[in-house]
């Protein structure tokens, strides 16, 4: 891309800086700031937010320009998003970008995807599976826009074979880039604290996550001798479920072997991380989830359910285990072979650290968009 080259980045953002909600905020974060370091792009990033009346702007630690606009709060998929793809034209608009890179497959792309500008699309999860779990008419909603969206996209960055299989017939006759999600390169320097027994389960607390199959797991492992502690992370999304996970704790004496710390400080996340002997992610459904990313940077050995992208980030045995969903009895058994082997377990999460480093790092990933970009643009003749 030339000098001075405009780059708009579409999608959920954090409203204050650095302070992300969530693996798309995280995305869409450590992909501008990495490429506004760079120091000869023009990087703009637009989001929706909440309880504003008027759109603001920012700077964020790198450079790139934030707009934050108001998200128009009632009806807003039952009406196509009007009123928010019309704030988020009229922003577009008026920064004039050479290329648009938008993120997630609702609001974002319907707004600012093909919308006169040179564009690329990067969807976030399969809305359409994970409708599958509520059937909700909402989840409806969602599906039919994320069809929308892969219908109207000329290029469309995926992040593993996972999705191209789920899409299908979607991704007919669109350009595919392969680009595995950026994480902070802070992870790479997380101290090796180990504490062999310390697991690791970091994320929403919602059903999909899967944390009452590692309390199974966990009462397997109590009834088999083994000295270990839970650390549950993470907002709770499902009080009900999470007060099912507790009851299960509590009927089955697993107080000792439970830590429900909830949402903590960046600090207390590495410190975590640290400390863990492995991470735990019992999940029924996941696309490529930057807990995995994160934790192998770290070096750490990750043992998840066999589901979604999941394969394609753990090699089996090698940089962690995968087992199949639900199935608490393999759950416990790779536990357990970690608390028996440490020394293996840390062998392990070296190895996927090594790989961590060219798929992970904020520099490889965005050496591979800008490679993306500058496609998109050759094929409009830009």
């Amino acid at each position: 891309m030339r000098k001075g080259s405009k780059v708009l980045i579409v999608g959920p953002y954090p409203e204050e800086e650095g302070k992300t909600r969530g693996g798309v905020q995280a995305v869409t974060y450590y992909l501008s700031e990495g490429l506004a370091a760079l120091g000869d792009l023009d990087v703009h990033v637009i989001t929706l937010v909440h309880g504003l009346s008027e759109v603001k702007t920012r700077k964020s630690k790198f450079g790139a320009n934030v707009h934050l606009v108001p998200l128009f709060e009632k009806f807003g998929a039952t009406t196509m998003y009007a009123i928010d793809t019309s704030r988020i034209r009229r922003e577009m608009r008026s920064i004039d970008p050479d290329i648009v890179h938008v993120h997630t497959q609702t609001v974002y792309p319907l707004a600012a995807l093909e919308r006169g500008y040179p564009s690329v699309l990067t969807p976030h999860g399969v809305f359409f599976r994970e409708y599958k779990l509520h059937n909700s008419f909402m989840g409806m909603l969602g599906c039919l826009y994320e069809r929308n969206a892969l219908r109207r996209a000329k290029h469309i960055i995926l992040l593993n074979q996972y999705l191209v299989n789920s899409f299908g017939k979607m991704l007919g006759g669109r350009k595919l880039h392969f680009i595995d999600n950026p994480i902070d390169d802070k992870f790479f320097d997380v101290p090796d604290l180990t504490e062999n027994g310390d697991i690791l389960f970091l994320g929403v607390v919602i059903e999909r996550k899967g944390l009452l199959h590692l309390a199974h797991a966990a009462s397997i492992l109590k009834a088999q001798g083994a000295r270990f502690k839970v650390r549950v992370v993470g907002p709770v999304h499902d009080q009900g479920y999470l007060d099912r996970v507790k009851q299960y704790v509590a009927d089955n004496k697993l107080d000792d072997y439970f830590d429900f710390l909830g949402l903590v400080s960046e600090e207390e996340v590495m410190e975590r991380y640290a400390r863990s002997s492995m991470i735990v992610l019992p999940s029924f459904e996941e696309t490529a989830p930057m807990v995995i990313s994160q934790a192998q940077a770290a070096g750490k050995p990750v043992v998840a359910s066999a589901v979604g992208g999941i394969p394609e980030m753990i090699e089996d045995d090698v940089t962690g285990y995968t087992v199949p969903f639900g199935d608490a009895e393999a759950l416990a058994d790779r536990i357990g072979r970690i608390f028996a082997d440490p020394e293996k377990g840390k062998a392990m999460g070296q190895r996927a650290k090594s790989i961590a480093e060219k798929r992970y790092r904020r520099s490889s990933v965005v050496e591979k968009t800008l490679a993306v970009y500058n496609e998109v643009l050759a094929d409009a003749g830009k």
